[in-house]
């Protein structure tokens, strides 16, 4: 299926709800959104081959959601990066877990760990120095580069890399207390 054609789909699938989301927006002080735009761009793009193809896809989704839909632009936008091997590990599990729509199958995008890797280069390349957005590395390297191991960090020292970008964003908004500083 053409990836501009799923573009659109998903844009305007959170077009449709944005006036529940605006109203969110509204009332609470933190909204959490989990696959926004960003999934978008990076999931779509990477089943392009061709960089400038992905490059005009990408720019085409960001302008389209952002200023044609006028979807809000997040205050925070987070990608835990996760190297693909651990990626690969705890997906095999994954095949029973409440996802009966699959009748017992795997997630295409999910059966593909090549295409998982494309999605994260995506993720990767269309966050760094992009406007309030974070890349969280989720696990440390060690041991031999050529064969790598990894420690994957606990969802407490993963809290801790990403505790000041979280702060800086509630004292803008103004939203108290903030998260414990030490």
């Amino acid at each position: 299926v053409d990836p501009l054609f799923v573009a659109v789909q998903y844009a305007m699938d959170r077009f449709k709800f944005m006036p529940e989301l605006q109203k969110e927006l509204d009332t609470k002080d933190v909204v959490l959104l989990d696959r926004y735009v960003f999934s978008n761009i990076a999931f779509q793009c990477a089943k392009m081959k061709d960089e400038q193809e992905r490059k005009d896809l990408a720019f085409f989704i960001r302008e389209f959601e952002f200023n044609f839909l006028g979807l809000p632009y997040p205050d925070l936008n987070v990608f835990f990066d996760v190297p693909i091997d651990i990626v690969e590990k705890r997906l095999a599990p994954r095949v029973d877990e409440g996802r009966a729509y699959l009748e017992g199958k795997q997630d295409i995008h999910e059966a593909d760990i090549n295409f998982q890797e494309l999605v994260r280069q995506e993720y990767v390349k269309n966050m760094t120095d992009t406007a309030n957005c974070l890349i969280v590395k989720c696990a440390r390297e060690y041991g031999n580069p050529y064969e790598p191991k990894w420690n994957v960090l606990s969802p407490e020292d993963l809290f801790e890399s990403y505790k000041k970008e979280l702060n800086y964003i509630l004292k803008l908004h103004r939203i108290f207390p903030t998260l414990n500083e030490e």
